[in-house]
This record gives C-alpha cells, sequence and structure tokens, in this order.
C-alpha cells in the first residue's frame, strides 16, 4: 500500500516463487507464517493457509465494521519491529507516557498488527508518516478489534475510529482516517483512547528511543 501494488497469494504460488531463481529480481522476507515478496515496485504477501484469517490491520487501504472475522487460536506478538516511547499530553494538562511497537517503512506499515493476537506487554502500534499523508485503515481479516487515533504535524489529535476485524467474505472493508493528512496514528487494542485518556485537545509527542513492555498494563489493555 502507500503507493505499492499489494497482491495476496496461496500457498501453491508461494511455493514455486519461494524457489525462484536470484535472477527473478524476488526479495524474499518472512515473517513467522507470514512471507512478504517484493520484485520491484510490487509487494506480494503469501500468508499460509493455516492462517487464512489474517491481513493488514494498517495501511492506504486499516477499521469500525459491524462483523467480525473468524481468528485462528495462534497466539503471535508483533515481530521485527522497533519500539519507542510515546507522550500524549491530554486536554487537562495531564501526561500519558506510552511504550509501543513502531511501523516506518512502507512494508512494516503493510504488515501492521496483522496476525497479532498479543500486543505482549506494549501499549500499541504507532505509524510514522514522514512527510505527513492521508492514512486510510482497514481491517481485512485483522484478528484484533483496534482502536485508532490520528494526530498532525504538530501532534494535534485528528480523531478516533473503532475498528473490529473484516470478515473474509466482505469484498469491500471500510477504510478509516480522518481525511487529511496524518504525521501519526497509534492502534490500540479496542477502547485504548479512553483507556488513556486520548481524545479533543491531545497532543502526541513521539518521543522515540526504544521502550519496555509492562506486562502488568497488558493484562488490562
Amino acid at each position: 500500500m502507500y503507493g505499492e501494488q499489494v497482491r495476496l497469494l496461496g500457498t501453491a504460488t508461494l511455493a514455486r516463487l519461494a524457489h525462484a531463481r536470484d535472477a527473478s529480481g524476488l526479495r524474499i522476507e518472512r515473517y513467522g507464517c507470514l512471507v512478504v515478496l517484493r520484485r520491484q515496485s510490487v509487494l506480494l504477501l503469501a500468508i499460509c493457509s493455516t492462517l487464512a484469517t489474517l491481513i493488514a490491520a494498517c495501511g492506504s487501504g486499516a477499521g469500525s465494521t459491524p462483523g467480525t472475522a473468524p481468528v485462528t487460536s495462534v497466539s503471535a506478538a508483533p515481530v521485527g519491529f522497533s519500539t519507542a516511547e510515546v507522550r500524549v499530553r491530554r486536554a487537562d494538562g495531564s501526561v500519558c507516557v506510552l511504550c509501543t511497537y513502531v511501523a516506518r517503512t512502507p512494508e512494516e506499515q503493510v504488515r501492521g498488527l496483522m496476525g497479532v493476537t498479543d500486543l505482549d506487554g506494549f501499549d500499541g502500534m504507532t505509524f510514522v508518516f514522514d512527510p505527513p499523508r492521508v492514512a486510510n485503515f482497514w481491517m481485512r481479516n485483522t484478528a484484533l478489534a483496534l482502536t485508532g487515533v490520528w494526530f498532525d504535524a504538530d501532534g494535534g489529535y485528528q480523531g478516533a475510529h473503532d475498528m473490529q476485524p473484516c470478515p473474509d467474505d466482505q469484498t469491500n472493508c471500510p477504510r478509516y482516517g480522518p481525511g487529511r493528512p496524518s504525521a501519526t496514528a497509534v492502534e490500540f487494542l479496542l477502547g485504548g483512547d479512553e483507556r488513556f485518556g486520548i481524545g479533543e485537545g491531545a497532543v502526541l509527542e513521539f518521543v522515540g528511543g526504544s521502550c519496555e513492555a509492562n506486562p502488568a498494563r497488558a493484562a488490562t489493555t
């Protein structure tokens, strides 16, 4: 997404591509049961048949739908993402300090919380858009119900959407976003904006660096 063509491949096609010669110009990246294959400007995503219910919880195409997709029993935390501290100054002046995964690259933003059933003690995932862009999220076969919150280039709150997984048989999954360019967006487990007191008047500061998860808080978030 974000200007790159994305295709979903079945396991049979994956088997053929996975054995392609280097001359094919194909780059293969494996993330557990997800395989990302890249040829020039085309991203080819292949998902193991046992994880047929999983796909991006984000991207230019990820959020509240009336149905909920079936979810497998697989338990998976995000893999291959850096982490960073994010601070949110609420409208009343109080500050909430969060520790989140970070999605910066197009590949990371395509994956997002795809296939994730456990945030492993982190508060969510922050998407960084540099430069700011219109960032519409979708929930195609995402395992977790999420809340997305968007912020502008000055860190100002733009809005939030509760986002349920989009069923397999729904061909036109809703897209969610503020409808104007955003510099960052944060995906929480459903209701995270209310739990952390993030709403109108809030300002986000992306601190960066790295941070440690809080397993005690994971039980309630």
